[in-house]
Formats: C-alpha cells, sequence, structure tokens
C-alpha cells in the first residue's frame, strides 16, 4: 500500500459498502491499494500557509462487528496499527498492510488515519474499504482539522477597518475564539484579497506595494477548520477637507438615537471626493454614551455617515476627524428628557432598608415614597392611579407577618393601609380611579389567586385605614361556580364600565380532557353581572389552555392578552403568549417560544396598542422582548442572558413609557444585583443595550436590587 501526500482544498463526497456476498477467496491475503488523502483547508491554503509541518502520520486498519447488536460496532480485528515519520522532502510512503480475508457478512473494514506535527494530531479522516468484484479500493479519506482550536467558532482581527498611506507598515494580529472565550493556541493563515496591492507575511506584517495608492483591499485571517475573518484596507488619494453635509442641530428625547447619520464628505485639492478615506465620529468630552459606527469609510461620492447616535442630557458635540490628520468638522446634538412621568419601584440600597422610589426618567428626582417591611419586596407591586396623584403598593408586616396593601400620595407624605388581614398585592386602579382590583387571600398565610375590589380607592387617606378589610371588599372571583382557584391574573376593560376579567381554572380535571382547564370572565367591579369571555375549553388543538402569571386588556378593549401552556406543547411546561378576540372569543396564538424551558410570560400592550411586551426564559438565559399584537418575530429589548439568577416577571416588574418608546424593566447590573433601567426599544446588540439603557434606580453597586418596576397606571 502507498500513502500519497495531497493538499487540496476542493472536497466532494464518496460514500462505499461492503459487498455482502464479497468475490474475495477466503483465506487468501489482500494488500490494500493505494490512499490518496486530501485535505480540507480554507480555499487557497495549504498546511504551510499555517505555519503547519505534517512530520509523521498513524494507520489504522481494523474490522468491526454490528452482528452483536444495533448499536456501535465493534472492533473484532486489528490488520494495522502503526505511527511512522514522514520527511518533508517524500511525497509518498509505501507500507504494506493485508487483509487476511474478505469481511464476512455483518462486518466491515475501516481506514483511519491522523496526520502528527510535533507529536500534536492535527488532520483526521476515516473510510470504508470497498470490497467490488476482483477489486478492492479504498474512496480518498477527506483529512479535517483536529488540532489546537478546532472547535474555534470565531476569528477576530486588530487593527479592523483602516486605511493607510503609500511607504507604511501595518502589523496585524489575530485571536482565535471558542464560545466568546480567547485561545492560548492556533494556527492563522494570512492572505490579502489583491496581491497586485500588498502583501502579507506569516506574522501578519502588511506591506503596501507600488501602485496601491486610490486602491481598497481586505486583509483576511483564518484558521485551519475555516473559520476566517477580515478587516478591510484602503489607501485613499490625499484628502485636503471634509465638508459638512447634513445631520447638523439635531433634537432628541434622551436615550433615543438621531434619526439622521451625521455626514461629511472628504474631498482633495481639486475638490473632487476621494473615496475610501478614514473617518472617525466621537463625542468632545468624556460622556457615558459612545457613536456606534464610529470608524467609516467614505463612498464612492466621498461621503461618510454616523450610525444613529444615542444621546444624553443637554446639547453634545460630536466630531469627524479624518484619522491621523487634525481634519475635523463638529456637529451639535441636543437631548431632551421626552418622557417626563415619574417610574416606580422597590429597592433594598437605601441606608435605612428597604424602601418605595419614584424617579423620573433619567433617574433623577427621586423620591422615597415609603418604607417597606423586611421580607418580600418582589411583592411590592407599585401603581399609579390615572392622574399619578396616588401610588397602591404592597408592604411586609413585620408585626403581624401579613402583606399589607398601602395607599400613599404622589410625594410619600400621607399613607394609609388599605388592607390587613389578608395578603393583597398586584394592585391595578379602574380607569377612574375609583376602585381598586389586587389579588388577595382568603387568610392571612394564603397567598392565593383570588381578586378582590375596593370601591373608594379614591377617598381621603386617612379615612381608608382598614377600609378594605373583611366586608369593605368584594372577592369577585368568588361568583364563578365550580371554579374556586385560578392564577392571579385580571385586568380592569379600559373604558367608564367597571367592568373587570379575571381567570378560574377547573377544579379538577375538565371533563372534556385530563387537563386542568382555565377559562376567562368578567364581572362589574361588586362581582354583578358574570359573563364568560373565552370558550369553556381554549383548545387551539394542541390540548386545553391553562393560563399562568398576569395577562393584559388592549388599550382599545377589543383584546385581552395572556400567557399560558397546553398539554402537547412540552408536556404543559413551555408558555406562549395568546390573544383572546373580546367580541368574539376566537383565541389565537401569538409567540411559540422554544421547548424545554419556562416560555414567555407577563404581557403588557403598549400605550397605542400595537405592541406587547413580555418576558422570555429560553436555552441560556431570560429576556425582555417585544412583539407587534398582529404577530411576527419578537424583538429583543434587553441583552442579560444567563446574567439575571432567576426571576419572575411578576416580581421584576416592566412597564411602557407614555410615549411608548422605551420601556422600564429591573435588569442585572452586572455586580450580581438587579438594577431598574429605562431601555429604548431598538437595542440591537448586548453592547448597544448596555451602552443606551439608563440607570433609574438605586442599585447601581454591588449585591443590591431594585425591583417591582411600574411606570403607568
Amino acid at each position: 500500500m502507498s500513502l500519497t501526500r495531497r493538499h487540496f482544498v476542493t472536497a466532494f463526497l464518496a460514500l462505499a459498502a461492503a459487498c455482502a456476498d464479497s468475490p474475495t477467496e477466503p483465506g487468501q491475503l489482500h494488500e490494500l491499494p493505494a490512499i490518496t488523502a486530501r485535505l480540507v483547508l480554507p480555499p487557497g491554503t495549504t498546511p504551510a500557509s499555517f505555519g503547519l509541518v505534517i512530520d509523521s502520520i498513524s494507520l489504522i486498519v481494523e474490522q468491526l462487528d454490528s452482528t452483536f447488536c444495533d448499536c456501535t460496532p465493534v472492533v473484532d480485528t486489528i490488520f494495522a496499527d502503526t505511527t511512522i515519520a514522514w520527511p518533508a522532502a517524500q511525497e509518498s510512503l509505501q507500507l504494506r498492510v493485508q487483509i487476511p480475508e474478505a469481511p464476512p457478512a455483518g462486518h466491515v473494514i475501516f481506514v483511519y488515519l491522523s496526520y502528527y506535527s510535533g507529536g500534536v494530531v492535527m488532520f483526521q479522516g476515516s473510510t470504508l474499504v470497498d470490497f467490488r468484484r476482483g477489486d478492492i479500493r479504498v474512496p480518498e479519506i477527506r483529512m479535517y482539522y483536529f488540532g489546537p482550536g478546532y472547535l474555534s467558532d470565531d476569528v477576530q482581527l486588530f487593527p479592523g477597518d483602516t486605511a493607510m498611506a503609500p511607504g507604511d507598515t501595518l502589523q496585524f494580529v489575530a485571536t482565535a475564539f471558542q464560545l466568546a472565550l480567547p485561545l492560548d493556541t492556533a494556527y492563522i493563515s494570512w492572505r490579502v484579497s489583491d496581491s497586485t496591492k500588498a502583501k502579507i507575511d506569516h506574522l501578519g506584517r502588511l506591506t503596501l506595494r507600488p501602485g496601491a495608492l486610490g486602491s481598497t483591499f481586505n486583509v483576511l485571517a483564518g484558521i485551519p477548520n475555516g473559520v476566517m475573518s477580515s478587516s478591510r484596507v484602503s489607501v485613499p488619494n490625499v484628502v485636503t477637507a471634509l465638508q459638512k453635509v447634513s445631520g447638523d442641530s439635531q433634537s432628541v428625547p434622551v436615550g433615543q438615537r438621531t434619526p439622521k447619520s451625521l455626514t461629511v464628505r472628504a474631498v482633495d485639492a481639486a475638490g473632487k471626493p476621494v473615496p475610501g478615506a478614514r473617518i472617525q465620529f466621537f463625542p468632545t468630552v468624556v460622556s457615558p454614551v459612545d457613536v456606534p459606527d464610529s470608524v467609516v469609510f467614505t463612498d464612492a461620492q466621498g461621503l461618510a455617515r454616523s450610525g444613529p447616535i444615542p444621546i444624553i442630557l443637554g446639547a453634545s458635540t460630536v466630531r469627524a476627524r479624518l484619522t491621523g490628520t487634525t481634519q475635523t468638522v463638529d456637529f451639535t446634538v441636543t437631548g431632551a428628557n421626552g418622557a417626563s412621568a415619574p417610574i416606580l419601584f422597590a429597592s433594598d440600597s437605601g441606608a435605612s432598608g428597604w424602601q418605595l422610589h419614584r424617579a423620573d426618567s433619567l433617574g433623577l428626582g427621586r423620591v422615597v415614597l415609603g418604607y417597606l417591611g423586611s421580607y418580600g419586596l418582589e411583592w411590592t407591586s407599585p401603581r399609579w392611579n390615572p392622574g399619578r396623584t396616588r401610588v397602591a403598593y404592597t408592604s411586609y408586616n413585620n408585626v403581624t407577618t401579613n402583606f399589607d396593601l398601602r395607599l400613599t400620595t404622589a410625594i410619600g407624605d400621607t399613607t394609609a393601609t388599605l388592607v390587613s388581614d389578608t395578603y393583597g398585592s398586584g394592585a391595578r386602579f379602574s380607569p377612574a380611579g375609583k376602585i381598586l382590583a389586587f389579588a388577595c387571600g382568603n387568610l392571612a398565610s394564603d397567598f392565593s389567586g383570588y381578586v378582590c375590589t375596593y370601591n373608594g380607592a379614591d377617598g381621603t387617606l386617612t379615612s381608608l385605614n382598614g377600609a378594605g378589610n373583611g366586608t369593605g371588599r368584594t372577592e369577585v372571583s368568588a361568583v364563578v361556580p365550580g371554579r374556586p382557584n385560578g392564577p392571579i391574573a385580571f385586568a380592569w376593560r379600559p373604558d367608564a364600565s367597571t367592568r373587570i376579567a379575571f381567570v378560574r381554572d377547573t377544579a379538577s380535571a375538565d371533563s372534556l380532557s385530563s387537563w386542568q382547564t382555565s377559562r376567562i370572565y368578567q364581572t362589574n367591579a361588586d362581582g354583578t353581572a358574570l359573563t364568560a369571555l373565552s370558550p369553556k375549553v381554549m383548545d387551539l388543538g394542541n390540548g386545553p389552555l391553562q393560563i399562568h402569571n398576569t395577562m393584559d386588556w388592549s388599550p382599545d378593549g377589543s383584546t385581552i392578552a395572556f400567557s399560558a401552556t397546553d398539554t402537547s406543547f412540552n408536556y404543559g411546561y413551555t408558555a406562549s403568549l395568546y390573544l383572546l378576540d373580546v367580541a368574539s372569543g376566537a383565541v389565537r396564538r401569538l409567540t411559540t417560544p422554544a421547548a424545554g424551558w419556562i416560555g414567555d410570560r407577563h404581557p403588557h400592550f403598549s400605550p397605542d396598542g400595537q405592541r406587547i411586551l413580555f418576558y422570555r426564559t429560553y436555552y441560556g438565559g431570560s429576556d425582555y422582548f417585544v412583539v407587534r399584537a398582529t404577530g411576527g418575530s419578537p424583538s429583543r429589548i434587553t441583552w442579560a442572558g444567563n446574567t439575571w439568577g432567576g426571576g419572575d416577571p411578576y416580581y421584576l416588574g416592566g412597564d411602557w413609557a407614555p410615549d411608548g418608546r422605551s420601556v422600564a424593566v429591573a435588569a442585572p447590573n452586572g455586580l450580581g444585583g438587579l438594577a431598574a433601567y429605562r431601555i429604548p426599544l431598538d437595542t440591537d446588540s448586548q453592547a448597544d443595550y448596555l451602552l443606551r439603557r439608563v440607570l433609574v434606580g438605586t442599585a447601581g453597586i454591588t449585591g443590591l436590587r431594585d425591583m417591582a418596576v411600574s411606570w403607568g397606571p
């Protein structure tokens, strides 16, 4: 048998199988023919491109028996197992490997080949020996890279896109990554897309050739497994001036992006546009924001455009500069506080213990509205009344161990304990602000899915202490016969009717299925005029739905959004969002998260009713998303991934700005805790999210928490 060294890149698939009725004679010795190995490498490269020298090979030829079971075959005969040196000057090696007989039925013969460099395996491949009538063939073996860094999934180049001048040299550095972690060892190949304009050596040192002026080309770095990266290099003509074209004097709400790009034109001494010039956009003073797409190249018309710029409060100067020179152009952008309604949140970062706060959308003007008990910060669930003159919230009573429902003013100077004989949480004012609905427990030790109302929440605070105790409240959810339990999900109809929707579950398995089912009802605030809004069993063909967590009623009153599981989707474990058409009772599925995880919860309509904010738990973590009420792919708002450390959206909160252009949520602060942030809707990466989120809460330090974030009534 001879082994031939072939460093080709083009790969093809060759499949072979041993014939059951082998034509070879039992007992005869059959010598393996020549083996050809084809290296699978990036186009235009050889091992030498990566500085690799193959100095030895390992060859294994063995017979496998698969007659014992349908599982992995076992080795029953080894015909060859050898490792030998392969001198670099030698194109082929001669080895003698004999097979004593053709394999019997249920057996196959495999050839395994490995290439080594310095004792480390670099490439591996295998194939079946093909027995044909009067012939034995070994299909070409495709050799795949298995050396250091073979699992790399990214290569990053430094510098990135750049510009050079004739006579310059530039050192590039490439780093291979696996699952976002840099690798200590990786073999890198270097090349340029146009070798007539530049050359690059095996160390990544780039040198321009004569005639490179006015050209643009790419520097490419790759690793043997095929992962590559590139940087664009331009060698522009001489720029003598930068001209301001558009984008100056924009005014934008804080946290949003400029609607227009900042645009400059690079020209030469004759006033002609210069393509390929490298322009950097940057703020002239240190600030918590940066300019995305901060380094760009001029196009064929000599134009360079910044990306949309996140804005901070006040006027800022953004400068465009031709890199490597003093040529600049200045732009002015102004940030205004476009979402002034105060945000509510609970925090354990106060020096005096846990507190209920309000703050504006920049995290300024913080006011302590009340001091909370020493337990259950997550149940605070504060909420404004429609006029933003009063706040309902929950606080643990350290003496009675009850979760009391309280009311306070917009500045926290007067507080009343409305309910103290049962747990009360998740309070929501009716659209007129007179009636308060809340999740209530029948006993002080029972926080169940019961829904109560209190009529008179707009009364004088000093007269409301204990007013919601006992018969002072109405348990509206108790009016549904045969369905005593359900989730803490309810929502006011958004009009003056004082109708409230809530959910009840069957007491046990429904007669139509083996699944406990949910149904949505509505009553008046006093529990009268009960009607069902949804079918008795909501089943879209995958089993009956059971509702979890909260729900929300669209601003136009046409639709109710809720989170539910069904029997077939991950065995009732993964929740999706659904929409109920109030007029017809029709239900449709809005989201389909990946099975195997908790899924989508806590839906909340935007002020215009066009979008829904929700919290998704998926493989790798949790985040807030927004989806259009008409359907489509959700957009990720936070990019915190697996840094939440658990958390229920009921506890975290999450709400829309009054203008619908941003949201407020509690999210990981990077210091082991949670903080209240205002986040624009159009974040497109983790870097963009971290750059543009605005800290509203107080938990910007290690180990502390903000929770129960709320913005609207």
